[in-house]
């Protein structure tokens, strides 16, 4: 019998990296069914807020106006077996949207631990596809309050923007 020496690890990384968007918080929920399956009706990246509509319930989508920000039902959850290669899910994909529990997401701006969530509808004015991204204020009618969210923070406070954890509680 001849035993070969394997490579002994000798160093490790110890940073603690933050969550990624979409990423669950913890895995409490999962096992709890607090999750819903829709159907992706455009492209929808990780960590942001879905809606859908009367006529379609099984469809979801970024929400587009004030009408749409209030019919969210959920935030997507990360599924790297779904990915595309920008980080979402392609038209048509099915997509898991997390109701209750708590979810990594990118907030826009410095937000408070227990404040209220805004969902923005419209984009920045850099331009950027922003629809369904998260943030602390209204941003002049941009953005719409997601009842039944509250950021939480172990800090307390996300100074600028950056991940965050966002608590969901939908019926």
């Amino acid at each position: 019998m001849t035993f070969v020496s394997a490579a002994t690890q000798t160093s490790f990384d110890t940073t603690v990296y933050q969550g990624q968007e979409g990423a669950l918080y913890d895995f409490s929920t999962a096992a709890d069914g607090l999750e819903d399956s829709k159907t992706a009706g455009v492209a929808i990246p990780f960590g942001r807020a879905v809606v859908t509509a009367a006529a379609t319930p099984n469809v979801c989508a970024l929400p587009t106006d004030a009408g749409t920000a209030a019919r969210v039902v959920g935030v997507s959850v990360l599924d790297q077996q779904n990915a595309t290669a920008s980080g979402g899910y392609p038209v048509d994909s099915e997509v898991r949207v997390l109701r209750f529990g708590r979810i990594w997401v990118k907030a826009e701006g410095a937000v408070a631990d227990l404040a209220p969530v805004y969902i923005r509808f419209t984009e920045s004015a850099t331009g950027a596809a922003d629809q369904g991204k998260f943030r602390g204020d209204t941003d002049s009618g941009k953005a719409l309050a997601y009842t039944g969210a509250r950021f939480r923070s172990k800090n307390g406070v996300v100074s600028g923007a950056g991940m965050v954890v966002v608590e969901l509680n939908l019926p």
